[in-house]
């Protein structure tokens, strides 16, 4: 019994461990997204978060994008997402599979200077500064 009640307390301690912090700051760019990396140098995508107006802003590789967002814990999720309409036949695939990537939640690693956005345990954006 004592046993179990000290696996019990282990394991309540241990989530209630402080979560490691986010950090969102600064000016991303794109330098894999679904496992690839990105190579085209005329395709620069970025993102920039505005942490205190909960605000996100970015270059989809052609157009400019800007939102908002959430984040639980690590939980991210864009939402409110609007971008310029300009036409770039050549990248056009590119940004939108980044658009399509950024929609529903994600789950945010940050390490230094690079962060992982991640759709059930796959990273499927890396960005570094």
């Amino acid at each position: 019994m004592k046993k179990i009640l000290l696996i019990a307390l282990v394991a309540i301690f241990m989530g209630c461990q402080p979560s490691e912090k986010l950090d969102l700051t600064g000016d991303w760019k794109l330098t894999e997204m679904n496992g690839a990396k990105l190579e085209n140098p005329e395709v620069e995508i970025t993102l920039a978060f505005d942490t205190d107006q909960l605000q996100v802003n970015g270059n989809g590789g052609c157009n400019q994008y800007f939102g908002s967002y959430t984040l639980n814990n690590n939980e991210l999720e864009f939402s409110n997402l609007g971008a310029t309409k300009m036409a770039c036949p050549d990248i056009d695939n590119i940004e939108m599979e980044y658009f399509q990537l950024l929609d529903g939640k994600l789950t945010a690693k940050s390490t230094d200077n690079r962060l992982e956005l991640k759709k059930e345990d796959k990273a499927v954006l890396v960005f570094e500064k």
